[in-house]
């Protein structure tokens, strides 16, 4: 619940967008399977 957050407050806020897809992205990693983690970024 929340990484989902996570992921859309990156996905609506604009202004440093970079920087919470950055965070975001290693912890969706280690709970998703490795394809999805690949597919994803």
């Amino acid at each position: 619940m929340i990484l989902k957050e996570l992921f859309v407050q990156s996905q609506e806020t604009p202004m440093g967008n970079e920087t919470n897809k950055a965070a975001t992205l290693p912890q969706r990693r280690r709970s998703n399977p490795p394809g999805d983690g690949a597919a994803f970024r």
